[in-house]
């Protein structure tokens, strides 16, 4: 009889693993509405003096149509204090932060900031492949896929790669099918100097999937809406080695714009008045290479658009 149980444990383990095998192997895709992502994030140095955590949400609010393709639009409410554009130290967000559209065939999940489609995730990479640093999340420096297994996501078992940051001291990744970074859905791999971040947990249509089914998550709601047809603005050439334009399309009864350009902790190193212009040079000056944001403002602060540049 002792034989026989032995023979049935070992039975239901084998399948087990063939089973979470077999769930790896097929691509979870990610959702296409009803996701939410509750994160916290930290910032302590000379610009940021905020020694506390705090939380914040980034969900889908409905499918949009840029060009000829489909996304859905990510908002973000809550609190964030690391000293990143377009966030401040200790502060209040409540955003629009882009679009999301996927490639199911290619395993790639794109997001759509300022009119211009950045690679954020690509799962088909492979172990020792390198994310490249103009990947949306990947900062300037080289983020190996050192590891791949699966973790088990609601009733089935995803891929993992698990990334690690050479020359970095600080925690590792991971990139997760259907979910994205365990240190947030659109923060920096690694994260910027004396800032830090994580996912707290990921839902999808109200049921908490991750870390798993039983977490209380607690996600903050009721960010409006925001009409992504009142205006557009496109920067180009982007990257760029001297300047480049951003146009101004469709944006209503603002005269008194202005464009400000912040560095990686979060330093506005450019002001541009703007005025009731259409077009806006932006000029490397004494910009050192490497990645930037830029926010499009009116005159009671109130964000127009925004977007993410690469200087050379």
């Amino acid at each position: 009889m002792k034989i026989r149980r032995l023979l049935l444990v070992l039975i239901l383990v084998l399948v087990g693993i063939n089973n979470s095998r077999a769930q790896t192997n097929v691509y979870h895709a990610f959702p296409d509405s009803g996701a939410r992502w509750g994160g916290y994030s930290w910032g302590i140095n000379q610009y940021c003096q905020c020694p506390v955590t705090d939380k914040h949400t980034l969900f889908m609010d409905g499918d949009t149509l840029i060009g000829s393709f489909h996304y859905q639009k990510l908002l973000q409410s809550g609190y964030k204090t690391a000293s990143l554009y377009p966030y401040w130290c200790c502060a209040y967000v409540n955003t629009y932060e882009g679009a999301i559209r996927q490639d199911t065939q290619q395993k790639k999940i794109y997001i759509n900031v300022g009119n211009q489609d950045f690679l954020l995730y690509d799962f088909n990479l492979s172990l020792g492949d390198t994310l490249s640093f103009a990947t949306y999340i990947s900062d300037f420096d080289t983020n190996v896929v050192t590891s791949i297994d699966s973790i088990l996501v609601g009733n089935s078992f995803r891929k993992r790669l698990n990334i690690t940051t050479l020359h970095y001291s600080g925690d590792s990744a991971s990139i997760i099918e259907g979910i994205g970074s365990t240190l947030g859905l659109l923060d920096l791999i690694p994260p910027a100097f004396d800032t830090g971040s994580g996912l707290d947990c990921f839902s999808l249509n109200g049921q908490t999937l991750y870390p798993d089914t039983s977490t209380f998550c607690n996600i903050n709601v009721g960010i409006p809406s925001i009409n992504l047809e009142n205006g557009i603005i496109l920067l180009s050439p982007n990257p760029f080695t001297t300047q480049a334009t951003l146009t101004i399309q469709g944006i209503k009864n603002e005269n008194n714009k202005s464009l400000s350009v912040y560095n990686l902790l979060g330093q506005e190193v450019q002001n541009i008045f703007v005025g009731n212009a259409k077009e806006v040079i932006i000029h490397r000056k004494n910009l050192p290479s490497g990645m930037y944001f830029y926010k499009l403002m009116d005159d009671n602060k109130t964000v127009l658009g925004m977007g993410k540049m690469v200087v050379e």
